[in-house]
């Protein structure tokens, strides 16, 4: 019970962290965000500090295989922007299979993780993992329109109601 007060006091002042306006030099945004996903991940699936020790380097190392497809994904969006316009169907064939490779290659690092998952947490955990991304990744896009809607709103823009 008192882990989870503490788990819970601490996303509490990370969130406070993540809505101050001004920026700490020596602390990013970037950061704070993996600050709150820490804090958020060991809070939801209820992490014992053994199951922390063996699960975040796991998914860490999982962020960075996706994160390396994303690069490598929006490289493949300019070219393909630029080649759309163009008349080289081969390149365009060979853009349109490297996206559906790259698909695969998304599917190899889920499994891949997946299986890994399994063996540093029980797998009702594992599920509820699945779970928290997508609320993360809810909870994250929540904060940046918040933020824009507040921006907004202190910039006196023309269209936003304010209540």
């Amino acid at each position: 019970m008192n882990k989870w007060i503490t788990t819970i006091m601490m996303a509490f002042v990370i969130m406070g962290s993540l809505q101050a306006q001004d920026e700490d030099i020596s602390f990013s945004r970037a950061e704070k965000i993996e600050s709150f996903r820490v804090a958020f991940f060991t809070q939801k699936l209820n992490l014992t500090t053994k199951e922390a020790e063996k699960f975040w380097p796991v998914y860490n190392a999982f962020l960075d295989e996706q994160e390396s497809l994303r690069k490598t994904r929006r490289a493949l969006q300019l070219q393909a922007q630029s080649a759309v316009m163009g008349d080289d169907n081969s390149q365009l064939e060979k853009l349109s299979d490297d996206f559906i490779h790259l698909k695969g290659k998304e599917a190899e690092i889920a499994e891949k993780y997946h299986t890994q998952f399994k063996t540093v947490l029980p797998i009702r955990k594992v599920l509820l993992l699945y779970k928290t991304e997508t609320e993360f990744k809810k909870e994250i896009l929540e904060e940046i329109r918040r933020r824009q809607m507040e921006k907004k709103i202190q910039e006196g823009r023309p269209g936003i109601r304010q209540k």
